[in-house]
């Protein structure tokens, strides 16, 4: 008989059959068994031995349709409860294929949240898992004798409780705090397992205090951006940083977030994502397959005044400095592209305005952007025509700015950089195999820095002067059979060249 065990929710009840194997899918085909107990009769052979057959040789299949259990269930038929299950844990991508994201668990339900809170000032939280009692053959449950059903459905009662309970054990999680220019703040969680727990769907929001109309307005005003962050997350292909509409927030009213997404399959395009705003030094923190990404930027550097047009020009000589050190490196370019994401949406969050007024004329020779601190680093490789490695190594990557001074004084800006990567690479288009001792290895060492210094002279002039300090290093070996066949060289340049003295 198919009876929903406890033990196999990890508790402990008295021993019924076990279940087949879960599954979120809806019509999953079931083995139900005609005896639970484990039996063999012994009988004669022709033979000098004996032979043991098992009777359970009856069996029967039944579908399983796999329902929900709502923690709830009043709420169960609500548009927030709707969308949770119907973003259920797997989802068909074609007639072979299979593919969990969390873009699609999470689809529309941060934006739904915040609408909730800001629409009805009230919090919210549900719980959806698949129930157990999905496994059940109901002609079977129909057919168990008054003893024998009480103890089932107690024992399942508790599986049910036990599985509710545990829905957010082990799972994937989103939490976006809202700290309110008022004190108060507003905590969101959305969390999805796919079975390192309960099998199911966890989301709650709520505020620390009676919200005022014009913080709920704020509220509802984020809600798109929160929904596009997440499904740039959560994509199944790569991670995509779309942050513009959460770092958009009405200042006025809210005072900053931090956004956090764990999941719980590590390995992936997404392991760990941060975001946190409106601190002295806003920040971002990207991990995943790809590498590591990190990026804070100094708000309180951002300049004054700057017109937009030369703030947008030193904003693409930046990313073109990034880009440059990523083919260099042989950095994946995703991750490549995920820094520059980043950088762009930060400083674009920071920047202030062009004014009406004339600032100095330091600080309108200022590049235009804040001061900040920036990093990729990770595992590298590069497939051939079929598909394999043929190329694999890692790289770091470092740059930063950091300016002094400002006002109608001098300014000193430094902008430092530091490359460092290692990678092989096999001959031709073929499969990467160090063991066979024929690859060519790569040895990259960059050290750069560029200080500008910009002086006010009379008559509101500004006088502007160069250090560059530019020291790259790269070396190629190539090996035949494990031997050295040949070795260049790039030397280091004179370690200091300058433009213009200070």
């Amino acid at each position: 008989m198919n009876i929903i065990s406890v033990a196999s929710y990890g508790l402990s009840a008295p021993r019924l059959a076990a279940p087949p194997s879960r599954s979120s899918e809806i019509g999953v085909a079931a083995s139900a068994q005609a005896e639970p107990a484990t039996r063999f009769t012994r009988t004669a052979a022709p033979a000098t031995s004996d032979t043991y057959s098992d009777p359970r040789i009856t069996a029967k299949t039944f579908t399983v349709t796999m329902r929900n259990l709502w923690a709830a269930p009043a709420r169960s038929g609500d548009a927030i409860s709707t969308l949770m299950a119907n973003n259920r844990s797997m989802r068909s991508h074609g007639p072979n294929t299979t593919i969990y994201n969390l873009a699609e668990q999470w689809q529309g339900l941060g934006g739904a949240l915040l609408r909730h809170l800001g629409a009805t000032g009230e919090g919210y939280s549900q719980t959806r898992v698949n129930d157990p009692a999905s496994f059940d053959d109901p002609a079977e449950i129909e057919a168990l004798p008054p003893e024998r059903l009480a103890q089932h459905m107690a024992a399942l009662a508790a599986v049910q409780a036990a599985s509710l309970a545990g829905a957010a054990d082990g799972a994937s999680t989103a939490d976006l705090q809202l700290r309110l220019a008022s004190g108060r703040t507003v905590q969101l969680r959305m969390t999805d397992n796919i079975g390192f727990g309960s099998i199911g769907m966890q989301v709650s929001v709520s505020a620390s205090g009676t919200l005022s109309d014009e913080e709920r307005s704020a509220l509802q005003a984020l809600a798109d951006g929160l929904d596009r962050a997440i499904a740039g997350l959560g994509q199944p292909d790569t991670a995509r940083l779309d942050l513009m509409g959460l770092l958009g927030y009405d200042r006025q009213v809210i005072s900053g977030l931090d956004l956090t997404v764990n999941n719980a399959q590590q390995g992936g395009y997404l392991d760990r994502f941060e975001l946190h705003s409106g601190v002295d030094k806003p920040s971002i923190l990207l991990k995943g397959i790809e590498g590591e990404m990190r990026l804070s930027v100094d708000a309180a550097t951002a300049a004054t005044g700057a017109p937009a047009a030369q703030q947008a020009g030193a904003l693409r000589s930046l990313l073109e400095r990034v880009d440059a050190a990523g083919q260099r490196g042989q950095a994946n370019v995703a991750l490549v592209e995920q820094m520059k994401a980043a950088l762009t949406q930060l400083q674009t969050a920071v920047a202030t305005p062009a004014t009406t007024g004339s600032p100095g004329p330091a600080s309108a020779s200022h590049a235009g952007l804040a001061d900040f601190e920036a990093s990729f680093s990770g595992d590298t490789w590069r497939e051939n025509s079929s598909g394999t490695h043929r190329q694999g190594g890692s790289v770091a990557y470092q740059i930063s700015q950091r300016t002094q001074g400002g006002g109608t004084g001098s300014i000193r800006q430094t902008v430092s950089e530091q490359l460092s990567a290692d990678y092989r690479e096999a001959p031709g288009d073929r499969m990467l195999n160090v063991a066979n001792g024929n690859y060519t290895a790569t040895q990259v060492r960059d050290r750069r820095s560029v200080t500008t210094l910009i002086e006010s002279v009379a008559d509101g002039a500004a006088k502007t002067s160069y250090q560059v300090d530019d020291q790259p290093h790269k070396a190629v070996t190539r090996f035949e059979g494990g031997h050295v066949v040949s070795r260049q060289v790039w030397p280091t340049p004179p370690a200091h060249q300058a433009s213009s003295g200070f």
